[in-house]
């Protein structure tokens, strides 16, 4: 899988076989804030407004806001005019049929990091976590894992686990974002590479229409946080680039 390095460009809708990772801030003036309020409609706003802290709600306004930017400026539409929608599962998703049909998108922030996902009308996803220490990770991964993933991960070195865990998190997230179907879908269905030493692929996936060999899926290397990209189709390449706001 070709992977750009990393450069600024406002997002367009990419060819076939490709998919665009734009990476951005959350931590914003407070000018810029506002301004991707007035994007928003009274609905997000309603919602937002909401959250329990102001630290939290200038981060949602921020990405909601970011998100709109983001996707107006590829369709060639101005960001409150950009109709986004909840899926079965809560996944947003185009809400102009025609818009739908011509870009797919997913997205995913942590502190103040923010990702987003553009590909042509497929499905992706995309995950990114900030790591935490933890001191038991056999009892997460044995809450969270699969029973393969679990094995595999007890055969690997102490220094190996904390790497693991949040990479093979990020690429179940991914996988589950890509399908539309977040948690609905059972961690436990499907097997990821746990090892860290290994290039990140799906290994089984235990669902009714499912294969492995149906998806693709790649780590996002050179952040300061774990991430992974997941996609249905044929294994496309992708360009990274950093937002110039």
């Amino acid at each position: 899988m070709n992977r750009s390095k990393t450069s600024q460009r406002e997002p367009i809708i990419p060819p076939e076989r490709v998919v665009h990772l734009y990476q951005g801030r959350l931590d914003l003036p407070d000018g810029q804030v506002n301004e991707f309020r007035d994007d928003l409609t009274a609905e997000e706003r309603s919602l937002i407004d909401r959250r329990v802290t102001p630290e939290l709600r200038r981060r949602a306004t921020v990405s909601r806001g970011l998100l709109r930017h983001c996707l107006g400026t590829a369709l060639e539409i101005a960001p409150s005019s950009v109709t986004i929608n909840s899926g079965k599962h809560g996944k947003p998703i185009l809400g102009d049929p025609k818009d739908a049909a011509s870009l797919s998108f997913n997205l995913s922030h942590t502190a103040e990091l923010w990702i987003l996902a553009i590909a042509p009308a497929n499905r992706i996803g995309v995950d990114i976590e900030t790591q935490r220490e933890e001191t038991d990770w056999d009892s997460l991964v044995s809450r969270y894992f699969s029973t393969r993933e679990a094995q595999d991960f007890s055969r690997l070195l102490p220094n190996q686990r904390k790497e693991s865990f949040f990479r093979t998190w990020c690429a179940k997230e991914a996988f589950l974002k890509a399908r539309g179907t977040g948690l609905a879908t059972p961690l436990a269905a499907f097997d990821v590479e746990v090892d860290p030493e290994q290039p990140l692929r799906l290994h089984d996936v235990r669902l009714e229409g499912e294969s492995a060999e149906d998806w693709w899926i790649c780590p996002i290397d050179g952040l300061d946080v774990p991430g992974a990209v997941a996609g249905r189709g044929r294994e496309p390449s992708v360009e990274r680039f950093t937002l110039p706001i």
